[in-house]
């Protein structure tokens, strides 16, 4: 067979199979992706399992998303979503770039892992939108503890006030410690949820 030049051999003998190899690497990479991300999805969604249901040991202090550690005390952030509540009553937010982290309520006794008080929460919290608030201290014993707000209002204090949890005095995050005081007298004269006669 004749070819007017090179080029022209080299196209039609080569061309045809180098698009194929082309072709076949494209949609192999995109396959590739594809799986990546599923596989990522997949692993978020044990990790916040995980997390919800206390099979995991998290590092708080070395795991805290950096726009956390940069929030400063008694400043509002930016609207986080609630993905899981664990069994005692923490909440497991998700950051930015797909980072999940856990947050107990401040003042919000959760020692006896009462199955009303993470039933309420996940009634109120679960896919929705919250801001938190730090205290003067952000961490106890590898805890991260907030004020979480739900729709400008004090969530701490909904729980305390309807009896759903006792008041846990803290060391060093007291600014609020009237408000949550409170609420939870309010439940004691009402005689509503734990404080039942």
């Amino acid at each position: 067979m004749y070819y007017e030049n090179k080029r022209s051999f080299y196209i039609r003998q080569y061309g045809p199979p180098v698009i194929a190899v082309l072709v076949s690497i494209v949609l192999i990479a995109g396959g590739l992706f594809i799986a990546s991300k599923s596989l990522e999805n997949d692993l978020n969604k044990e990790q916040i399992a995980n997390l919800a249901n206390d099979n995991t040991s998290v590092d708080i202090s070395n795991s805290m998303p950096e726009e956390l550690v940069k929030l400063k005390a008694f400043t509002k952030s930016k609207e986080y979503k609630v993905h899981a509540v664990s069994n005692d009553g923490g909440i497991v937010i998700e950051t930015s770039k797909n980072e999940y982290f856990k947050i107990n309520l401040i003042g919000i006794d959760n020692s006896n892992e009462n199955i009303s008080l993470k039933e309420k929460i996940e009634n109120d919290l679960l896919n929705k939108k919250i801001v938190i608030e730090f205290d003067n201290s952000k961490l106890d014993k590898n805890k991260a503890y907030a004020y979480v707000y739900l729709k400008d209002e004090l969530y701490n204090t909904e729980l305390l006030r309807n009896g759903y949890a006792t008041l846990r005095v803290e060391r060093k995050n007291v600014d609020k410690l009237d408000i949550l005081l409170e609420a939870e007298n309010e439940a004691k004269k009402a005689s509503v949820g734990i404080w039942k006669a």
